[in-house]
This record gives C-alpha cells, sequence and structure tokens, in this order.
C-alpha cells in the first residue's frame, strides 16, 4: 500500500469520527481484531523492553528501568487504541511497578528470569484493561449514536412531588427527536411549568401517570392531547430510579386525524345510508345474508338483526327466495349485474323493488334494493291512460260512423209520420224514433269518453248546483237509501258547463245507488283543496294549484281489486246487460277530461267506495244562464242550400227535408265537387250545410275557400267530429253554427234561420 493511499485513509477515518467526541485512531483492521493486536503489541513491547534493560544490565530497581517499563505500553496503547486505553495501560504498568518495587530488596533480578512471569502477567493484565476499556467505550458510543438518532421522543426527568402528589417535573435529559416531535428548544434543565405554562389544567392526567410510575416504577401507556402544542402523543413511561422517569414518545397526530376523518366518514355514510330508501345487502352464494346497511325498517321484510347470518329461504316464501338465489348465482357466474324486479309483502302492504346484483368476491354479491312502488303505481295509471286513449279513439271512430247510420233515421223519421195516418205504424215509428234517440245518446258518451265534452264554460256555483242536484237524487232514489250532503260556501266556484258537471254527479250517484241494492248512505261533500306536488305526481292529469274536490261516498258492498282498473272502460259493467250500458263512469272521465280535472277512486270489498273529482277553482261569480229559444222553426222561402256530404243517405235524407220546408238544394259529396258547385252557382246560393270530415277536401278547406269569396254567407256544419279535432290553424269564428250528429229536424231548421254571430 503506497503511502498516499495511507494518508488518504487515515485522513478518511478522521472525518468519520463518532458525534461523541471521542477522539478515535485510524485503523486498517475491523474493530475485533484490532484490539486483539493492540493487546499483544503491549505485552510484546513489554517483555522486549525488559529484555533490553536485562541486556544492559540496567538495576530493575532504579528509576530509569521503572520508567521505562510503566511509559513504554502506555505509548503503544494510546498510540493503537486511543487515550482511554492508554489511561488503563497506565494504571496496569503502575500497578506492576508498584508490585516490583515492593519486592524484597536485591530479590529481583531481571537477566537471571526471577520474577519475569510476574511481569508477563502485569504487562497481560496491562493489555486485558485495553481490551475491556476498548469494547465498553464502543458500546457506549453505539448507544450514544442510537440515541442520538432515534426517531421516537425521548426524556428523561426529574418528579416534583407536594405533599406526596406530583406537581411539577424538571428536564434532565433529552434527545434530538424530542425538539423535532414537540418543537419544545432548551429544555434540559427547566421545569415543565416554564416550558409549557398551563399543562398542569388542560393535561393534569399527565401527572397523575408520570407520579405514579416515578413512585412505583411500574412501566405505563398512554395516548393523549396535548393541548399547549397541539399534538397527539403516545407516550411509553417507565422507571429505573425512584423519583425519576423516562418517556419515550411518538407524534401520532396525523394518524388521530386519520382516524377522526375515518370514523366522521364511517358516520357520514351510515347518516347516508340511514337516509336512504335505498337496501344495501351483502350476501354469499347460498342467499345467507352476511352484512346490511343501516336503513328505514320500513324497508326490510324483518329486522337486520332478524336477518344477519340467516338464508333467504328462511325469511322469504319459497317462490321469491327461489328467485332471489337465483339470480345471486347468476350474477356470480358471469361475473355481471344482474337487474330483476320483485314484490314482498312488507308490514301488510305489497311494497315492488328493484334489485341490482353485483359480484363482490368469488363467493358473495353486493345487493341493492329500490323501492320502485310509486314508479309501478305510474306505470300502472300510465298504462290505463293509454288504454282508455286507444279505446276512445275506437270510440270515436265507432261514434262518427253510427252516427252517419242514426241521422237519416232521426231526420226521416218525422216526415215518414206526417204522412201515415195508421195509429199502430205511428206508435211503431216513434218507438224506432226513440231507438234511434237512445243509440244517440250512447254515442254522445262515447263521444264524451274519447274527446270530453263541448259546451260554454262560465264560473258554476257548486252551492247552487249542489242543491239542485241533492232535491233530485232525493225526489228519484229508492226510500232505503239515504243521501247526506255538506254544502259549501257560496263563494266556491268552478269554471265549466253546469249541465255536464251535473251530469258527472249523476253518474257517480247511479253508480253508488246501484251498489246498495238493499238500501245504504251516499255521502255528497265539497272541500276547498290545495293540490301539491306529491298528489299531482301520482295523477298523470294533476296539476299543481287550487282546486275545489267534490266526493260522493257510499255504503256498498265496495269494487274487487282486480276489477277496480277497469272500471272507467267504456261498456265495462258488472251489472245486467239490462240495467246498465258500462259507460256511466267513462263519461266521467270524458267530462273531467275537459274540464282538466282528475279523478281517484278508493275501495275496499264490504267497505264501500269513495270517488274524489277535482276540480280547478275559479275566482269569478257565476253567470246568468240562458233559456234557450223554444220557438217552433219557421219554413224557408226558397232560399239555395249547398248541402255537402259524403255520406248519400245522409245527403238524400236532408234533402228531402230541406226540401219539404221550404228550401232549395245544391247537393255536392265532397269538398272538391262542393267548391265546384259553389263557383257555379254562386250568385243564388244563400247558405252551406257541410259536413267535416270527408274526403279529398275535408270541410275546413272547404270553408276557407268559399270566405276567401264571401265573408257574409252562413255556413253551419253538421258532424260526427269534436270540435277538439279542429285543426289549430283555423278560424272558428268562420262557421255560423255547429251542430252535432244526429241532429233532429228541428235541431237543423232552426240552424239555418238561426242569424249569423
Amino acid at each position: 500500500m503506497t503511502r498516499q493511499v495511507v494518508l488518504a485513509k487515515m485522513k478518511q477515518n478522521r472525518s468519520e469520527r463518532g458525534s461523541s467526541g471521542v477522539r478515535e485512531r485510524s485503523s486498517y483492521l475491523p474493530e475485533g481484531p484490532r484490539l486483539l493486536v493492540t493487546c499483544l503489541l503491549s505485552i510484546f513491547a513489554t517483555v522486549l523492553v525488559l529484555m533490553v534493560i536485562a541486556g544492559l544490565d540496567f538495576d530493575p530497581a532504579s528509576d530509569e528501568a521503572n520508567l521505562v517499563v510503566l511509559l513504554f505500553p502506555v505509548i503503544i496503547s494510546a498510540y493503537l487504541g486511543g487515550w482511554l486505553s492508554g489511561l488503563a495501560a497506565l494504571m496496569a504498568a503502575a500497578a506492576g511497578s508498584a508490585y516490583i518495587l515492593l519486592a524484597p530488596a536485591n530479590s529481583m533480578h531481571i537477566a537471571s528470569g526471577d520474577h519475569l512471569a510476574e511481569w508477563i502477567v502485569v504487562c497481560a493484565a496491562g493489555g486485558l484493561t485495553v481490551l475491556l476499556t476498548e469494547a465498553i467505550r464502543r458500546h457506549r458510543n453505539r448507544y450514544r449514536s442510537l440515541f442520538d438518532h432515534m426517531v421516537n421522543g425521548y426524556a428523561y426527568c426529574r418528579m416534583i412531588f407536594r405533599d406526596g402528589k406530583p406537581v411539577d417535573l424538571v428536564y434532565v435529559e433529552t434527545n434530538p427527536a424530542f425538539e423535532k416531535l414537540t418543537g419544545l428548544k432548551n429544555v434540559v434543565g427547566r421545569r415543565v411549568s416554564e416550558v409549557l405554562p398551563g399543562l398542569t389544567e388542560t393535561n393534569p392526567e399527565l401527572f397523575e401517570l408520570y407520579g405514579k410510575v416515578a413512585s412505583t416504577g411500574q412501566p405505563e401507556t398512554l395516548e393523549t392531547y396535548i393541548a399547549p402544542i397541539d399534538v397527539w402523543l403516545h407516550l411509553s413511561v417507565y422507571s429505573h430510579r425512584r423519583g425519576y422517569f423516562t418517556v419515550i414518545f411518538n407524534n401520532i397526530t396525523e394518524q388521530k386525524k386519520s382516524a377522526e376523518s375515518l370514523i366522521a366518514s364511517e358516520q357520514e355514510m351510515r347518516s347516508l345510508f340511514a337516509a336512504m330508501s335505498d337496501v344495501i345487502f351483502v350476501l354469499d352464494r347460498d342467499g345467507a345474508y352476511v352484512r346490511i346497511a343501516p336503513t328505514s325498517p320500513n324497508n326490510l321484510y324483518r329486522p337486520s338483526e332478524e336477518l344477519i347470518g340467516r338464508k333467504v329461504h328462511d325469511v322469504l316464501p319459497a317462490a321469491d327466495a327461489d328467485a332471489i338465489l337465483d339470480n345471486i348465482r347468476k350474477a356470480l357466474r358471469r361475473q355481471e349485474t344482474v337487474i330483476c324486479e320483485y314484490e314482498l309483502k312488507i308490514g301488510g302492504r305489497s311494497v315492488w323493488f328493484e334489485g341490482r346484483i353485483s359480484p363482490l368476491t368469488e363467493s358473495t354479491v353486493f345487493w341493492i334494493a329500490r323501492d320502485i312502488s310509486e314508479q309501478k303505481s305510474l306505470e300502472k295509471q300510465f298504462l290505463r291512460a293509454q288504454r282508455l286513449e286507444s279505446m276512445g279513439r275506437l270510440a270515436g271512430g265507432v261514434a262518427h260512423d253510427l252516427n252517419n247510420i242514426l241521422s237519416p233515421i232521426l231526420i226521416g223519421a218525422p216526415m215518414i209520420r206526417d204522412r201515415i195516418q195508421d195509429p199502430d205504424l205511428q206508435g211503431l215509428l216513434t218507438d224506432m224514433e226513440s231507438s234511434a234517440r237512445r243509440g244517440a245518446s250512447v254515442i254522445r258518451q262515447l263521444l264524451t269518453f274519447s274527446r270530453g265534452v263541448e259546451g260554454d264554460f262560465a264560473p258554476v256555483c257548486l252551492a247552487v248546483l249542489l242543491r239542485e242536484h241533492i232535491r233530485m237524487v232525493r225526489e228519484t232514489f229508492p226510500k232505503n237509501i239515504t243521501i247526506r250532503a255538506t254544502m259549501p260556501d257560496e263563494s266556491l266556484h268552478v269554471r265549466g258547463n253546469l249541465t255536464q258537471i251535473h251530469q258527472m254527479l249523476l253518474n257517480l250517484c247511479v253508480n253508488a245507488r246501484d251498489a246498495m241494492p238493499e238500501g245504504g248512505e251516499i255521502t255528497i261533500s265539497v272541500e276547498d283543496i290545495d293540490v301539491d306536488y306529491e298528489l299531482a305526481a301520482a295523477q298523470p292529469e294533476a296539476a299543481i294549484g287550487p282546486h275545489v274536490r267534490l266526493r260522493v261516498q257510499d255504503t256498498g258492498h265496495g269494487i274487487p281489486a282486480d276489477i277496480i282498473d277497469h272500471i272507467f272502460d267504456p261498456f265495462f259493467t258488472t251489472k245486467d246487460l239490462d240495467t246498465g250500458t258500462g259507460l256511466g263512469l267513462s263519461t266521467v272521465i270524458g267530462i273531467l277530461r275537459s274540464h282538466h280535472g282528475f279523478i281517484q277512486v278508493a275501495s275496499s270489498p264490504g267497505e264501500g267506495t269513495t270517488f274524489d273529482i277535482y276540480l280547478p277553482r275559479s275566482a269569478g261569480a257565476a253567470e246568468e244562464s240562458h233559456e234557450p229559444d223554444m220557438h217552433e222553426p219557421v219554413r224557408g222561402h226558397g232560399e239555395c242550400v249547398l248541402l255537402v256530404d259524403d255520406e248519400r243517405t245522409v245527403r238524400r235524407v236532408t234533402r228531402r227535408l230541406l226540401e219539404r220546408n221550404g228550401y232549395r238544394i245544391v247537393e255536392a259529396a265532397n269538398g272538391e265537387e262542393a267548391l265546384a258547385a259553389y263557383t257555379a252557382n254562386e250568385s243564388r246560393i244563400h247558405m252551406v250545410v257541410t259536413d267535416l270530415a270527408m274526403p279529398r277536401m275535408n270541410g275546413y278547406d272547404l270553408i276557407r275557400e268559399i270566405r276567401r269569396r264571401n265573408t257574409a254567407i252562413p255556413i253551419v256544419t253538421m258532424s260526427g267530429e269534436s270540435s277538439s279535432l279542429t285543426p289549430v290553424d283555423f278560424d272558428t269564428s268562420t262557421i255560423s253554427i255547429r251542430l252535432s250528429k244526429p241532429c233532429t229536424e228541428t235541431d237543423l231548421l232552426k240552424a239555418l234561420q238561426a242569424k249569423p254571430a
């Protein structure tokens, strides 16, 4: 090894001295072998010196010999092992020299070898002392390094007692981590009451713990919050001397914050789960309940504590349990979410759930059950509304054709009656006309159901309407039926058609009467009510706002649950064929539709039925009604009428009626023919009678073309169509008078004689 390398190595070793400040010699050997070599060299050097002295015939008792024996191993040990090793060798050599000097005079002669063994023992003792002292120093350095570099805080303290109670403490020693973890500096020799004023008030448990350990020596641990320095500490306290204690601690503030955050998050999740209407389960592949999230008891088939650990087959009906287990295994087999719907009886009520089953582990699933009962109810109402709408379209189409069939009968019957004198034939004709009128009434009810009703709307005083209605019902209903009514305030109004509202109430009362063949009680009441969001959401036809509720309640046999959804269907009836048409309640639906109202029904077999009608409230006062003009129609005076209808039978009968009553007729089968006829005879045509639903050109387009040429000519429409089907862009004021098929001879003649508005 070159000199430069050796010097560099020595310089590096000096720079790596320990933090204890003890001077260390450089060494090229590991610690154990180096100490052994130091000891052997000390012994060898001592023996060598003794041999030299003997060869020089030194006097062993002389001061020079003793000085050489004393200093030589000291110098060697100090150089190789440091000043502590040299001091140990000095002590050993001094002891050996004292032994030699105190030996009997002139009894030692080194040259002859006397007492050489004693000299060797003394030198060996010096070397051994060097070895042990160096080992102790090394261990002390290790512990000092651990003390200075440990991540835990360390404090050695003296406890101060007053009257046997711990009142303060003094810091005797701390490590660097103490300052890092607490932020406290220069605390050694100071009292804690000086370093952290108020600690005795904020943390009295600390002094109790420290005093107990310092008095008993029993180790203790504690987690506590130190308010003055805003930290959480985990303390381990022990004592090896009465009145003193050692505390080793960790700063666990972050762990505590994390734990508190976790607890808060868990509590938040529990509150969230409790507030949710969804029910969350964890089930295994055999259908056993593993966990249930907190939820409302109303959402569970049984309480949570009764379900955990049990299988679905233990708590649910077999069919429901089989379906649930099948979905669990399907989700585990496919390793994907399975969605299903199922119905359970909970607390006496039927509850529909949507279940989302997702794999959680290889043998468990995460099941989220959502109450969809309200959604199912809305779907049911929507399907019923669709069904009624479809039936309404069908009924409207049938009614239009039936109108064209009945119109010739109702118009032609009076003309035939004037020509026959036989009483039997006239009676037969009257029966035929009556049947046709009854058919026309059924058609009007069909149209009311399918399209609503038409007529003038005005504020209707419900108190006036109810008094008249109750009077009529009490006069016509059987005496074994009691009528009770709660009269509303005179200021309560709805906007509607008086006749139609009366018809609606009458239909409901007749329905109640027929439900009580042995007698009973009908209660009619009126209440001012505001329809809120919840009620409106449950009824597709409802609107939020002020309403009036008309309630008709009976004590009859009630409506079975399996048919209650069909009672508003046209022609649906539970009565005998000769006592009911099945159009009474469907007519109520049609009237309500045109009045922007809705209806609710509640019924149980044997407990009667309640119908609640909701109509928008009106603030206006009732308008005076005008009695219709009942005078007989006057014959025409040769006026020319353009008659337009695609039904040949209707045209022929209507033409004969008008010609018989003094009118001249120009006939057309559709709009295009009518427009051509009007163009050819414009100067002599006084009025137009036209159907609306016709092929090629309908009545609306025909009226537009005629109005472009003549704005003053009277135009009468005679159609089975409802005005609700009028095109949006059509000006209804261009129609002078509307007639609904089937109409009578009197209705048509009065319309022709009316003055245009």
